[in-house]
């Protein structure tokens, strides 16, 4: 909820003002200035062009200041850059995509590959919270690879089809055995 009213701020700043009893007042604005802004939980990405420079950038951390949020500066990266890392994945500007790092697909591989192996030695038997897992760091992967989607379904299927437990077993369907493959 905050995270949105921050967006619409930076989108229509004057729908966004308050009166002045104890409120927040902000006045500041950048005339014709468009901010491309992707927020998503508690993390915030501003794509400017080479025209919106430091003055673009005092003004969102000012305005992030008065609204109350603190910002990590270890987290920041207020240099111009055409690659990123947001969200786990690498923001390619001048392509226009999003990529996923090496080290996250190998994570995915070794993880999809133990749960192929454990589920091979206990007749298709894999821990519950380990296959909930695998599925949540794929689905973050999804900007990239849109069709990760298609292929974790079978393993959604598996785990709403039982009445499980964190620290119990569901079986593995065929599809999902490939799927993993």
């Amino acid at each position: 909820q905050l995270m949105r009213c921050v967006l619409r701020y930076f989108r229509e700043p004057e729908l966004m003002q308050r009166r002045k009893r104890g409120s927040l007042v902000i006045e500041r604005r950048l005339k014709g200035a468009s901010i491309r802004k992707l927020g998503y939980m508690d993390a915030l990405a501003f794509f400017l062009n080479e025209r919106q420079g430091k003055e673009t950038v005092s003004y969102i951390m000012g305005t992030l200041h008065e609204l109350g949020l603190t910002v990590k500066d270890e987290k920041c990266v207020l240099e111009p850059q055409r690659r990123g890392l947001f969200l786990g994945l690498i923001v390619d500007l001048e392509k226009g995509t999003f990529e996923i790092p090496e080290k996250k697909t190998n994570k995915i591989r070794a993880l999809a590959n133990d749960i192929l192996c454990r589920s091979a030695r206990h007749r298709r038997l894999v821990n519950v919270r380990r296959l909930a897992a695998f599925i949540g760091l794929c689905q973050s992967v999804h900007l990239a690879l849109p069709a990760t989607r298609m292929f974790l379904r079978s393993l959604h299927d598996v785990m709403s089809g039982t009445d499980h437990q964190w620290k119990g077993n569901v079986r593995l369907s065929r599809q999902a055995l490939r799927d993993l493959r």
